[in-house]
């Protein structure tokens, strides 16, 4: 009787191995701190815009401060400089 992961196309086994990869590598945690960090402000902006009611000119000053935002992840060390930077370039895009 063999092991359900080990089971499966050759394709499924590959994607397995990358899923265990990712799990069990050491800045698992750490990774999932930063995805989590990021993901609560732009979901906070993502249940804003969800209203119809939101102004069009606070869209601006709300990038304005999700720019903030992130450099004060950077500064508390949650992020990376280089993070911070991709973000900080992809909020301005």
């Amino acid at each position: 009787m063999t092991r359900d992961f080990v089971q499966g196309t050759l394709m499924q086994k590959e994607e397995r191995k990358v899923m265990h990869d990712t799990i069990t590598d050491h800045h698992f945690i750490n990774n999932l701190k930063k995805m989590l960090a990021i993901l609560c402000l732009v979901d906070g902006l993502i249940v804003k815009y969800q209203s119809d009611k939101v102004p069009i000119s606070e869209v601006m000053l709300n990038f304005h401060v999700l720019l903030n935002e992130f450099a004060k992840l950077h500064n508390t060390n949650v992020i990376t400089k280089q993070e911070a930077k991709y973000l900080v370039m992809f909020v301005k895009k």
